[in-house]
């Protein structure tokens, strides 16, 4: 396996104004992809140039306020993995297929955030093409699964997020998104389709200048995704942060998932086949 990128980067920024900045970047990127398959000889090649503008604005409106807007393009490469031409065997009935023909997914990002203080708003739009979706599909009564550039992912939402010293021991943050999520096949038909949201607290205890303590609290709405539907769930952490010798050796212990909710349903659907998966973290 062999993968070089070559890559130029222009970056111009300027104050134009005591409260206006500007910032405006070029990437451009070339990837030159090679593998081998040693025992059936088997090669893939690929070599494409691709141009990634972006563009940050933001205003300042009072010592304390602040609104700025920007727009990306981004790269995701497909993994060698996903690359191979081999097939893996599962079982007699399921069965794995690479696909070197897959290309990257390109992601056009859009943000316009307002600050006031320590608090946050964002509105953001995000659409990625030639999306890579793993898809089942089924022959003789064995299932195949096998990752495609197919369709368009898009997301939309707004999050929010804050931060406040309660007391000098007592300091808390918190975070949330609403959102909705689609997704267009290659007919531009929309297909699971959902709003969802996305909660997050975190409080920290200071018991004194060597020892912390941390909370950790999520809740993750129903949510959906190509060809697959994820129900809810939500979840405690714990941390315990202990440092010593003037605090060049540190302790930290964390317990995942406390009071043990977290379970990780999910179903996926396909033309002709259907799978449902139950999955939880190995260990806390």
């Amino acid at each position: 396996y062999k993968e070089q990128i070559s890559a130029g980067y222009l970056s111009v920024s300027s104050n134009f104004t005591a409260t206006d900045f500007l910032k405006l970047g070029l990437r451009v990127e070339n990837t030159n992809l090679n593998t081998i398959n040693n025992y059936t000889a088997a090669k893939v090649k690929q070599n494409y140039t691709n141009w990634f503008p972006s563009i940050f604005y933001s205003r300042k409106l009072t010592p304390t306020q602040s609104i700025s807007a920007s727009y990306s393009r981004s790269i995701q490469r497909p993994s060698f993995q996903l690359l191979s031409n081999e097939i893996q065997k599962i079982n007699d009935f399921n069965y794995i297929i690479g696909n070197p023909d897959l290309t990257p997914e390109f992601k056009n990002a859009f943000e316009i955030t307002y600050q006031q203080k320590k608090n946050v708003v964002s509105f953001y739009y995000n659409s990625t093409i030639d999306n890579i979706n793993a898809l089942y599909f089924t022959e003789n009564d064995i299932a195949y699964l096998k990752n495609q550039n197919i369709g368009t992912q898009v997301e939309y939402g707004v999050e929010y997020g804050t931060s406040k010293k309660i007391t000098n021991w007592w300091h808390m943050q918190y975070s949330a998104t609403l959102f909705h999520s689609k997704f267009l096949d290659e007919n531009q038909q929309s297909n699971f389709e959902k709003t969802s949201f996305y909660t997050n607290f975190s409080t920290n205890f200071t018991l004194n200048n060597t020892t912390h303590f941390d909370v950790i609290g999520r809740y993750i709405s129903p949510t959906t995704a190509p060809y697959n539907e994820n129900e809810a769930f939500h979840s405690f952490i714990f941390v315990f942060k202990k440092s010593f010798l003037q605090k060049k050796l540190q302790l930290r212990v964390t317990i995942d998932d406390v009071f043990n909710t977290i379970r990780y349903n999910s179903v996926n659907t396909f033309e002709n086949y259907t799978t449902r998966k139950t999955d939880k973290p190995m260990t806390q």
